[in-house]
């Protein structure tokens, strides 16, 4: 009898560690991850996502203002005219190295005018100073590199229509430079220009918000002068955006010697960048203005002065900002994308309003700099810097 219930509890025992073990591999059965989804993970792991394939690259620099005050034009005389080559003798070479350069000619290249003595510049008083520029200066700059220019400015009506279309012709002359802004007829204002570098194609088009006369010019000549109005500007860029890579907007806008962008800037800006223009391009303020990304958009509020006989340190100066441009392949999605931006601050030095000599603000220069220039080196590595971590300012002791 007792050996009975022995065999009983045994049989029971087995049954129970039988039924744990059942239970024990069911467990495992049901939450054992499929293979499948494994294998899927482990691929996951293995099999990188493809990166974007860089088709090509393009090198930019910008500067800001020519401004070819009669003291400079003075101290390029020669015998036999004017030759201004060796004030950008210490930075011809570093704009020289990009593919591309832009810069505004704030004075415009007239000419000898009929029934007029020629003038480089004359101030006429309640008018202001009047430009006239011999053009050999704009065939140092395109010697220098720059490729890329802005005529539309404040100063470009300064000697009447005649000296407007001797500008204009000048620059219509001038093989594989983008010169815009101003033109000789509605036809050669409407006219769609595209360049291309590097297999990347771009344009340029540029806008003035500020005359010194109203009214000027005329609406029956509107084509001298591209007036900012956001109607026109609207169905320029609605033109070209789908057919380049690179579209730049050059503006000259905002309040003359402040160094903070004015609610006007900031509006226009905001206006293109939603239009989906890649790089704005500020000048007019002759001073400094910090840089920023609205979205995708570069915003060069004022690059200062590049060139020009205005007192005060502040006026004198200016930088070259500079940055690269990259056309990707996204798995099929060509894209442009902009590097962060350098900064190179330079100055204008001249002594007693002769000798002109612009140069990189560096230890290097010291003898030609003012005494706080470390100062205001670091008061505007601080403004450039203020709206974004995309700006980097080269320090005193790159050149």
């Amino acid at each position: 009898m007792r050996k009975r219930r022995k065999n009983n509890k045994t049989i029971i025992s087995l049954v129970f560690l039988l039924i744990i073990s059942i239970c024990f591999l069911m467990f495992l059965t049901f939450n054992q991850p499929d293979k499948k989804q494994n294998l899927t993970e482990n691929n996951k792991k293995v099999i990188k996502e493809p990166e974007k394939r860089v088709i090509s690259k393009l090198s930019l620099a910008m500067v800001g203002d020519t401004l070819a005050h009669g003291a400079i034009v003075q101290d390029a005389k020669i015998d036999n005219g004017y030759d201004f080559s060796y004030i950008f003798t210490d930075i011809k070479d570093y704009i020289k190295s990009y593919d591309l350069a832009f810069y505004n000619q704030e004075t415009v290249f007239g000419g000898e005018l009929k029934g007029r003595i020629f003038q480089p510049n004359s101030y006429y008083g309640s008018k202001g100073y009047m430009f006239n520029t011999p053009t050999i200066l704009g065939d140092t700059m395109l010697d220098m590199g720059f490729n890329l220019v802005s005529l539309a400015n404040n100063h470009m009506l300064d000697m009447g229509e005649e000296a407007t279309l001797n500008s204009r012709k000048y620059w219509k002359a001038k093989d594989n430079v983008l010169a815009v802004g101003s033109y000789e007829s509605f036809e050669d204002r409407e006219e769609v220009i595209i360049k291309e570098k590097n297999g990347i194609k771009y344009t340029l088009l540029a806008y003035t918000d500020v005359v010194n006369f109203p009214g000027q010019p005329t609406s029956s000549k509107a084509y001298f002068l591209n007036r900012y109005d956001e109607d026109i500007v609207a169905k320029d860029i609605d033109k070209v955006r789908d057919k380049v890579d690179l579209l730049m907007v050059s503006m000259h806008w905002g309040t003359e010697y402040s160094n903070q962008a004015s609610a006007k800037q900031k509006e226009i800006a905001e206006y293109l960048s939603k239009l989906g223009v890649d790089i704005i391009i500020g000048h007019h303020p002759h001073v400094l203005q910090p840089i920023e990304f609205i979205d995708n958009t570069l915003v060069i509020y004022s690059l200062g002065n590049f060139i020009a006989a205005q007192e005060t340190v502040d006026k004198q100066i200016g930088v070259i900002t500079s940055l690269d441009i990259t056309k990707t392949d996204d798995n099929g999605k060509i894209t442009i994308e902009l590097s962060d931006v350098t900064t190179k601050l330079i100055y204008t030095y001249s002594n007693g309003y002769k000798n002109f000599k612009l140069i990189p603000i560096a230890d290097k220069y010291a003898k030609y700099l003012p005494n706080n220039y470390k100062t205001k080196y670091d008061y505007y590595k601080k403004l450039l810097t203020e709206k974004t971590n995309r700006v980097n300012v080269l320090s005193l002791n790159d050149v």
